[in-house]
């Protein structure tokens, strides 16, 4: 089997536009701050440190969960004191039943961590899990661990049990929508990304922007969102294009107008670029695979052919399976 590349690697652990743009938000601590200060519940706000808290710049997700799902740690004092409470903010697109499980997997992971730098302290630190949720739909899965446990019940004493906290974006009236300037912009943005036509959208979204011109931050939440809108929107990439320009004209600065057709210019290039390079590792795997299926032609030793094309005897077999098959007319039977 073939090692994968750091390439590969780097790709995989980006996720989805969505993973990539909730990231790029809320990793800036001012953001974060500002969503645990309108959005968590009060009996938790009120321990929360706010002046000492830390992004943790690591991720607790699984290797193998890293291509689906991405969390952001926090971590800050409780109150004045010692003790420490770190706060798991995962985001999710769509509703995951087993949401508790993947939270406990995290929460499990850092304090495993904590107890391997800190072997002297005989207690673990305090976790809050919050999920915020931007779905088509309502949020379905249990926010309670033991609503998983098949007749947990009856066995309570003896089972962990937690209840994450979460916020429903589709259970907002945009309206009631709170925060600063910056996060009540991000929010809608994530509430709508889905939406159907994204034209209204889009112009309520720039109405937001322009009041941001004078904030040293509008750069560059103008730069998360035109990144965000064209890697995650399914339309044409025309029809992109139409209603970005449209926008880009509505600024009122000739400076927010130039470096907002700069970086749409950039994001464009970027897109063509990657769908290039998608295009030569795509002819590059079926020319490796066009020599495998020519040299098990010829009669060559299947360790041979791995050897010489880096495939897996399994991947070659695969290949010449599906090979076979595409000669096979819907009756199952071999093309004369």
């Amino acid at each position: 089997m073939r090692k994968k590349s750091d390439k590969t690697k780097n790709k995989r652990e980006l996720g989805t536009p969505h993973d990539a743009a909730f990231k790029s938000a809320f990793q800036r601590k001012e953001l974060a701050c500002d969503f645990f200060r309108h959005y968590l519940p009060e009996d938790i706000r009120k321990h929360i440190n706010f002046e000492k808290l830390e992004l943790v710049n690591k991720s607790y997700v699984d290797e193998k969960l890293k291509e689906k799902h991405s969390d952001i740690v926090y971590k800050t004092e409780i109150g004045r004191k010692a003790g420490l409470l770190y706060i798991l903010f995962e985001h999710q697109s769509k509703p995951d039943f087993r949401m508790a499980f993947r939270l406990l997997c995290y929460m499990v992971n850092i304090w495993k961590e904590y107890s391997e730098q800190k072997p002297g302290d005989k207690k673990l630190p305090v976790i809050i899990p919050l999920v915020l949720y931007h779905g088509r739909g309502k949020w379905t899965a249990p926010l309670r661990f033991s609503e998983l446990i098949k007749g947990g019940r009856k066995f309570s004493l003896y089972l962990p049990e937690f209840t994450y906290t979460l916020t429903d974006l589709s259970g907002y009236e945009d309206e009631s929508l709170i925060g600063g300037l910056m996060l009540k912009p991000v929010l809608y943005v994530f509430k709508h990304i889905y939406d159907g036509d994204f034209d209204s959208a889009a112009r309520t979204v720039t109405d937001m922007v322009l009041i941001l011109q004078n904030e040293p931050d509008f750069l560059t939440f103008l730069e998360w969102f035109l990144r965000y809108l064209y890697h995650a929107r399914t339309e044409h990439k025309e029809t992109l294009k139409r209603i970005i320009d449209r926008e880009i004209n509505r600024l009122n600065t000739k400076g927010a107008k130039e470096m907002a057709m700069t970086v749409a210019e950039q994001i464009k290039k970027e897109g063509r670029l990657e769908g290039l390079k998608q295009g030569l590792e795509q002819g590059v795997k079926q020319g490796i695979e066009k020599t495998a299926l020519n040299m098990l032609r010829m009669g060559t030793d299947m360790t041979v052919i791995s050897q010489a094309t880096g495939l897996s005897e399994d991947e070659i077999r695969q290949i010449a399976a599906q090979k076979e098959q595409k000669k096979l007319p819907h009756n199952g039977r071999k093309r004369s």
